[in-house]
Order: C-alpha cells, then sequence, then structure tokens
C-alpha cells in the first residue's frame, strides 16, 4: 500500500491545493500507519488496526488535535 501514497499525496496537491505542510504531514501520517500496520502482521486495513494505532499514539502523548489529523489523512486515504 505505500505504493499508492505518492500518488493520494499528489491528488491532494493537484485537486485540494493543501499546503506543504499539511501534504508533508499526511504523508508521515499515513506512512507511520502502513508501518505499524506491516510490524502488526495484519496487511489488511481493520477498522482493529486504526483502533490500535490511535490508541498507540495517544498512549504516546499526541494531543486530540493531532489525532484527528491523522484520523482525516487515513480516512482520505483510504477512500482514495
Amino acid at each position: 500500500m505505500l505504493d499508492l501514497v505518492d500518488p493520494y499525496i499528489n491528488h491532494l496537491a493537484a485537486e485540494r491545493g493543501l499546503s506543504g505542510a499539511t501534504l508533508e504531514a499526511y504523508q508521515t501520517d499515513l506512512v507511520q500507519f502502513l508501518r505499524f500496520q506491516a510490524n502488526s502482521g495484519r496487511h489488511d486495513a481493520l477498522t482493529a488496526d486504526l483502533i490500535d494505532f490511535l490508541a498507540a499514539l495517544r498512549e504516546q502523548g499526541l494531543t486530540g488535535a493531532s489525532l484527528s489529523r491523522k484520523l482525516s489523512a487515513l480516512r482520505g486515504y483510504f477512500a482514495f
């Protein structure tokens, strides 16, 4: 799935005109989740994967705003 991150980021840049900082943040968020998922041994995006990912980040002290951005990036990516 990592091979779809760049096309999605390019789509966001072209179609939605997001800032470079936002695009970079979304790309980081997506790669972080996909690596988390690969390390878990599961290769399909199950709701449990997302819950586990967000719970792990929350335990690391991420704020609600950061978690919301990550979730937004993931929702858009999987819809893409």
